[in-house]
């Protein structure tokens, strides 16, 4: 990770994540903050005098268009602040006591010029330029419960103790109620698409359309009446539920159930059956005990935990997910953290011979996924492919320093994933970085001149790391590399590699 930043020693707890431009607005423990993604500069708000309730989770949310701002819900407050990059710290530009609702959680969301909250059963709609309130739902016979909120279409949906309400967003009446059979009573999650929009409570999920009418449903087997977290990007839906992952592609306003898998936790003394998703554009990512998973969306995919990295010293805390470019953000804990598409932990090796670009490939990619077949060095490969047994005491013998193909030596570590005939786009590469595999390119200066490189980087700004067994590691244009690595070289071919 390129940095870790903890904003406040003594905040910890649940977090709240937003992103706008280069700046992370996040929310937790009674604090607001804002980040500088690229540095990892951030300035802090200490909320907790705005309110007098018990539930200390901040929530964030940006809004309006000018000024832009950054608001804070907050035990039935909102607070705003400038959002207009760095400069000047945090800046509030006003708040509102939402008079009434009482003091507990606020859930926000905004749009170019209002900000909604919803908190204890009621919901209001403020003007993002001044805070003042310009319309009011107290969601009549809906209780004082927890209300989540989501912006689709026109309509402002709610999410409240087993029940949707859907609302027009301009004067927030009320347009239709619904029911979710078989939920209970419990808090409700809630994403959209461009079609659809879809609610995750009490171990049930649920695709909704505009007029309120559910288009299909699921029981999250095995879940009983957990709560569940949602992530939907596009077709892609990603539900957590009760240490299990579910993944569904949803074609016409029907759930296809993909997959599940079962997440594992971090070993004893670190219960947790919360499992948090995020449905990124590639993989899936999600995090359960301290530590955070990536997983790979194809349905014959083994293993399909393709990546998995602890959250060291954060506890078990719920995650918070966004994505900038190619990197996810998480907070936990009064934590933020970034994992970028970058294996920074991959043990390169030099070749030890003039012909053995293939064999250090393989032997680096084979000490990256420790690989459980045994520790393989570039001239017990060389002995065993070659059929020597001396090129570990005179490896420059013209019998030994023969170049080969990396996918016989990956074949032999037990590391090769196949291969294809071209070099791999963009968003094939971000894949498979993604999750957190390496990639080995064959890359050309003529029909017969060829050499093995791996990369295991690719970065927002379209740039990839390359470890080269002759020179190390480069950071270099993808474009660049794709058609004039070494002033001369292309990329022909791919090998994938795998644990």
């Amino acid at each position: 990770m390129p940095w870790q930043y903890k904003p406040a020693s003594n905040a910890s707890g649940a977090f709240s994540l937003v992103i706008d431009a280069d700046v992370i607005y996040s929310g937790c423990d009674s604090y607001a903050f804002m980040t500088e993604f690229s540095t990892g500069q951030t300035y802090a708000h200490y909320i907790s005098s705005y309110g007098n309730g018990v539930d200390n989770r901040v929530n964030m949310a940006v809004a309006g268009a000018s000024p832009r701002v950054a608001v804070a819900g907050y035990q039935g407050v909102v607070i705003a602040y400038e959002a207009k990059g760095m400069q000047g710290g945090m800046n509030k530009v006003w708040s509102n006591s939402l008079k009434g609702t009482g003091d507990d959680v606020v859930h926000v969301t905004g749009d170019t010029g209002y900000v909604y909250a919803g908190t204890n059963g009621y919901v209001r709609k403020l003007d993002a330029a001044s805070g003042q309130i310009t319309a009011s739902n107290d969601l009549p016979d809906r209780g004082n419960h927890e209300v989540t909120l989501v912006l689709w279409n026109g309509l402002l949906v709610a999410g409240t103790n087993g029940w949707l309400v859907g609302m027009d967003a301009v004067s927030l009446a009320t347009r239709w109620q619904l029911s979710l059979p078989k939920a209970g009573y419990d808090v409700v999650a809630l994403d959209t698409n461009t079609d659809y929009i879809f609610a995750a409570s009490a171990g049930y999920l649920y695709c909704v359309d505009a007029n309120g009418n559910i288009q299909d449903t699921n029981s999250l087997k095995g879940t009983g009446s957990a709560s569940p977290t949602l992530s939907v990007n596009n077709s892609k839906v990603l539900v957590g539920c009760a240490k299990k992952l579910f993944y569904f592609n949803e074609v016409d306003g029907i759930f296809e159930h993909e997959w599940t898998e079962s997440i594992p936790n971090s070993g004893a003394n670190t219960p947790g059956n919360r499992v948090d998703v995020f449905a990124g554009n590639h993989y899936a990512v999600a995090a359960r005990s301290g530590f955070v998973f990536g997983l790979d969306y194809s349905p014959n995919a083994n293993p399909r935990i393709a990546r998995k990295e602890p959250l060291k010293g954060l506890g078990n805390y719920p995650v918070a997910f966004e994505m900038v470019g190619n990197e996810v953000i998480m907070g936990i804990n009064g934590t933020l953290a970034v994992s970028p598409l970058s294996l920074a932990a991959f043990p390169a090796q030099y070749q030890f011979e003039t012909n053995w670009c293939w064999l250090a490939c393989a032997a680096s990619v084979s000490s990256y996924y420790q690989s459980s077949s045994g520790l393989y060095t570039q001239c017990s490969l060389a002995d065993k492919l070659l059929g020597q047994n001396f090129c570990c005491i005179v490896g420059s013998a013209p019998s030994c320093n023969k170049p080969g193909y990396v996918s016989q030596a990956l074949d032999e570590t037990g590391n090769n994933a196949g291969g294809i005939e071209y070099a791999l786009g963009l968003e094939q590469l971000s894949m498979q970085i993604g999750l957190g595999r390496p990639v080995v390119a064959d890359v050309f200066a003529s029909q017969n001149v060829g050499h093995f490189v791996v990369i295991t980087g690719l970065h927002p700004d379209q740039t990839i790391d390359v470890v080269d067994p002759t020179s190390g590691f480069s950071t270099l244009l993808y474009t660049e590399f794709l058609y004039h690595y070494l002033g001369g070289y292309e990329w022909g071919r791919t090998v994938y590699t795998e644990d």
